[in-house]
């Protein structure tokens, strides 16, 4: 892959950002390779990108192929003990390296792996920018890290196989995206407990670089939404189509057994008022 982008004539204005990257090949899978490289290429320039770990294990092929089509630079790192991943350290020797060569100003760690906290904190305090790359459910910790994160399994491109070794397009499963919707949702939710899908997508792109319901599936967030247990969608409302959490059962039952317990006070209260006056 040409890692070169065409400037505009704006981009001349402005010095584009010179990004290395660094892939954690025993954290994220091989198919998100692509979708990690586009979506950089939308911020900067990715001037190397290099991929760390164990390429001799038969569960590596698939790096091994992402890497020779993507042409990424490959760093062999033997596993010293069985289970522990070994390409941690390479990686932060690599990319304190980079740091004191002074050839880049962004650093993305596509891994997922919460060990690189200080490492992200540490590219930041030196001025330049932190790009995370993981999965769903790495920790709030590991996401506040970066200048920003991005989930894989988010990422326009990632049903984009890099072997290409099918034809079938991947298709993601809507329940890996419920989570973050439903915390969009959350800090987006009015008085009344509705949200503007509208306002879901713009926060979706702000902060996460957007979710193509393609990938899952759908041809459009609301359709998403709607197939989407935990939450009710209004096409209808004036203020435009919206989408709220669906009350959980516990929530359900307590409800109605304050109900119940309402009209037994009221029943109660009525038969106090046409009991006799003795």
């Amino acid at each position: 892959m040409d890692f070169s982008n065409q400037t505009s004539a704006v981009d001349n204005l402005v010095e584009r950002p010179r990004i290395a990257v660094f892939f954690d090949i025993e954290n994220v899978p091989a198919w998100c390779a692509v979708g990690v490289l586009t979506n950089l290429s939308g911020l900067g320039d990715v001037v190397s990108a290099q991929a760390f770990g164990d390429f001799r294990r038969t569960d590596s092929e698939a790096w091994a192929a992402a890497c020779d089509s993507l042409r990424l630079g490959t760093r062999q790192v033997d596993r010293i003990i069985s289970g522990k991943n070994s390409s941690d350290i390479h990686i932060v020797i690599n990319v304190v390296d980079t740091l004191h060569a002074g050839d880049v100003n962004a650093v993305a760690l596509v891994s997922g792996d919460s060990d690189f906290v200080p490492l992200a904190e540490r590219v930041r305090d030196a001025g330049l920018s932190c790009y995370g790359f993981g999965g769903d459910e790495a920790p709030e910790r590991l996401r506040r890290a970066f200048t920003q994160f991005y989930p894989i399994e988010l990422l326009a491109s990632c049903r984009e196989s890099s072997t290409k070794a099918s034809s079938r397009p991947t298709l993601l499963r809507p329940s890996l995206a419920s989570r973050l919707l439903k915390r969009i949702v959350i800090s987006l939710e009015d008085q009344t407990g509705w949200a503007r899908i509208k306002d879901v997508e713009i926060e979706l792109a702000v902060r996460h670089g957007g979710l193509d319901t393609r990938a899952c599936g759908y041809k459009s967030l609301s359709a998403l939404l709607s197939d989407l247990r935990i939450f009710e969608v209004d096409l209808g409302a004036k203020s435009g189509a919206r989408v709220r959490r669906k009350p959980s059962r516990r929530a359900i039952r307590r409800k109605a057994r304050r109900e119940e317990e309402g009209m037994s006070s009221n029943q109660r209260e009525g038969i106090k008022q046409r009991e006799p006056m003795v």
